[in-house]
């Protein structure tokens, strides 16, 4: 092989130089996002072109995936930081996103689709929330349970704030209040200075509770 010129080196070394420095054209999608736990039927779409099938505990959540709990079924899945969504009786779910920026940051974007879903998020890593046409956008900590349907959309805050923004605009839903939107009217909301008890709020609390130990054994 001919010995390479001078400047034929030089130009070969700035190339792969440049190639180094280039930044990422996507953020990765290498997440540790699992389903910790089932009961009842649940099914997952992987995203793989096989529609729904059974869903078994500890299957990883990727991008794209859907979940969906049947007439008598309940998940629950778990974030990398402890963070959790909670699936109620005949819900759907889809994760459009669950990236990892170059800077170390986690994004995820959920859909609820339809059903009822409470988050316990501990804001250690970015979450974004859609729900009727509505969107909510959270970078602290917060629990709250939320619900859509064809007649109505409710969001209820057990603990921290929720911002959420949609057609009738922006809004601050607070610890112990209830913002709920009207899908037939451009989603224009309501707020009720209260939470009003749901049968599974209980379960919630003890799944909460659970984790909250959980990570105190383990720090």
């Amino acid at each position: 092989m001919p010995a390479l010129s001078r400047n034929t080196f030089v130009v070969l070394v700035a190339s792969a130089c440049a190639l180094l420095t280039l930044p990422a054209l996507a953020d990765s999608q290498a997440r540790i996002v699992r389903l910790s736990d089932i009961q009842g039927s649940v099914e997952i779409d992987k995203n793989a072109g096989v529609g729904f099938e059974r869903a078994f505990v500890n299957l990883p959540i990727t991008q794209g995936t859907k979940l969906h709990a049947g007439a008598n079924g309940r998940a629950e899945v778990e974030f990398e930081d402890g963070s959790s969504l909670r699936l109620t009786p005949n819900t759907t779910v889809e994760f459009s996103k669950l990236s990892l920026a170059d800077s170390g940051k986690r994004m995820s974007q959920v859909n609820l689709v339809e059903g009822m879903a409470y988050v316990n998020w501990l804001g250690k890593d970015d979450l974004n929330l859609n729900f009727s046409r509505e969107s909510i956008a959270l970078d602290h900590s917060a629990h709250f349970r939320v619900d859509t349907s064809a007649q109505a959309a409710n969001l209820s805050v057990f603990k921290g704030n929720v911002d959420v923004e949609g057609p009738a605009g922006k809004l601050v839903v607070e610890k112990k209040k209830t913002a709920t939107f009207n899908p037939a009217d451009e989603d224009k909301y309501t707020l009720a200075k209260n939470v009003p008890d749901q049968p599974l709020d209980s379960w919630d609390k003890e799944a909460v509770s659970y984790h909250d130990q959980y990570a105190k054994n383990n720090t």
